[in-house]
């Protein structure tokens, strides 16, 4: 028996018919959701459950009926009641399910509502990546005109990027619609034999189409989950290859379309860029550079004791507080070492409650623990990044905020611009990976974490902060904020100890 497409299975037979067979089939070849991938899809459910703020007054078809039969039979009823708004319609035609966000009855037929986290600032529709959710309505819109529906309009909610919280959350100025009516006819001439082919695709379990490694590989700037058993069970793919080098683009494929896909196999002449070559050459040599005297640089600017910094952040699709934007990025948490020049580290914290906004707290606890005139070490500009928007929300702590950027040294400069740098960092200049390498001791304590089902890197700390604006358990509370804790207090040890590395490394060496 043939599997049926669905909305989903649809668009991703668009971009990979490979991807398609596999997650039909063979769907131990696809890699679980990493905490990542959770985080965006609780976003997009909860995104979705909006719809019903947005058109008030309809009937759900519940999702947790599970037999598909059973949810188109009460679409059905719904329909045959007159209902002005159903959420989560069901329709089934040419072998496919969808499911509408919302279905609204107008006076000549119906139209097409479909809720998006995508997030949108001006007219999304121009924008390339918009084309997914063109095709998703598309598909809908085909069903339920082969089913003798008359879809007299379809639009597409995005989110508002520039919508500011207020005291209460305003649901329809969060979202921001377009018509997408023409686009959506423009497309359906060519439905009919995309679906007859991707139809055929899920027909034959044992005929796995042949697709190769392209664009599609990388779909939406991720990985594609199938990626591990394409590219290095299949194709052989080295871990560190043409494609790391060059990207996934037109000249890492034009060398794997002449099967070169290993660094070493780069002919000499091939074109590269000056940085390309230094990262080839490292590789193939299997070499470290250390430039000292920018090293040196870097390390005469820093003032004792030194304040390493980490935040911990989520950034909610829908803000949850007052002052806040879609996505933005959320600080309620951080760690402090302080390192102090005869070695000795003494460490401060903070986690907020992120059942109220943990941002002024956390800005009047920073401003006391971080006190003075001393160098505040980063790694990356996130952390800057986040003073600088705490003082734009909080303007009467903007002059304090803003004293502590010019104290700001960042860390990362010396890997991103590679005064240190080692063929075994390839292109990653993580703190995680920096740390594997100058401080490998230290990649335990992380590995601990992990496998007694910690927080253990930071999207598992997004997913631990969400856990704790919900769960009402308080020694449940307890025990996410302990491992919250446990896990930021290591990734400013992990600075302190590589910097460390980098200065005996340093001292050592010139």
């Amino acid at each position: 028996m043939s599997k049926s497409l669905t909305k989903s299975s649809y668009l991703d037979g668009l971009n990979c018919e490979k991807f398609l067979w596999i997650n039909s089939f063979a769907q131990s070849e696809i890699d679980p959701p990493k905490a990542f991938d959770q985080n965006l899809m609780d976003d997009g459910n909860e995104v979705g459950a909006l719809v019903i703020e947005l058109y008030p007054g309809g009937i759900e078809v519940p999702k947790s009926i599970i037999n598909r039969d059973e949810r188109i039979a009460l679409t059905n009823q719904l329909i045959e009641n007159g209902t002005e708004v159903i959420y989560e319609a069901t329709f089934f035609a040419d072998n496919i399910e969808i499911r509408v966000d919302a279905l609204l009855k107008v006076k000549d037929g119906y139209e097409i509502r479909e809720l998006k986290s995508t997030k949108w600032k001006n007219e999304i529709i121009k924008d390339k990546k918009f084309q997914k959710h063109i095709d998703d309505v598309s598909i809908q819109y085909y069903v339920l005109n082969k089913l003798g529906f008359c879809i007299t309009n379809s639009y597409v909610m995005a989110i508002n990027g520039e919508y500011i919280r207020g005291d209460m959350l305003e649901v329809k100025d969060l979202f921001k619609e377009e018509k997408v009516s023409n686009k959506v006819l423009d497309i359906q001439e060519s439905i009919p034999e995309k679906v007859k082919h991707l139809n055929e695709i899920l027909s034959d379990s044992g005929k796995e189409p042949n697709t190769d490694i392209g664009s599609h590989c990388h779909k939406d700037g991720q990985k594609c989950g199938a990626k591990k058993y394409c590219w290095y069970h299949q194709r052989k793919i080295p871990d560190y290859s043409i494609f790391e080098i060059f990207n996934l683009g037109k000249n890492s494929l034009n060398l794997y379309y002449e099967n070169i896909v290993d660094i070493k196999d780069i002919p000499e002449n091939y074109k590269k860029t000056p940085l390309q070559q230094f990262y080839i050459d490292h590789w193939n040599n299997e070499s470290t550079s250390i430039n000292h005297k920018k090293i040196d640089e870097f390390l005469s600017d820093l003032n004792f004791p030194l304040f390493h910094l980490d935040f911990e952040s989520y950034n909610p699709t829908i803000p949850k507080y007052k002052n806040s934007r879609p996505y933005q990025q959320i600080p309620f948490q951080y760690s402090i070492h302080v390192e102090h020049n005869d070695d000795k580290c003494e460490h401060r914290e903070f986690l907020g409650n992120p059942k109220s906004d943990p941002r002024e707290e956390l800005i009047c606890q920073l401003l006391t623990d971080i006190k003075g005139n001393s160098s505040v070490i980063v790694y990356s500009g996130f952390e800057q990044s986040r003073i600088e928007e705490l003082a734009r929300d909080f303007p009467k702590y903007s002059d304090e905020l803003l004293a502590i950027i010019p104290r700001i040294k960042d860390f990362e400069e010396i890997f991103i611009k590679r005064y240190y740098y080692s063929y075994k960092l390839k292109k990653k200049y993580s703190i995680k990976k920096v740390m594997q390498l100058l401080v490998p001791s230290m990649e335990s304590r992380y590995i601990d974490l992990k496998i007694a089902g910690k927080v253990s890197c930071g999207e598992e700390a997004i997913l631990a902060c969400k856990k704790l604006y919900t769960e009402e358990n308080p020694v449940k509370i307890e025990l996410i904020r302990k491992e919250l804790l446990d896990y930021c207090e290591l990734d400013t040890l992990a600075t302190v100890e590589s910097l460390r590395a980098i200065r005996k490394i340093h001292l050592t060496n010139s």
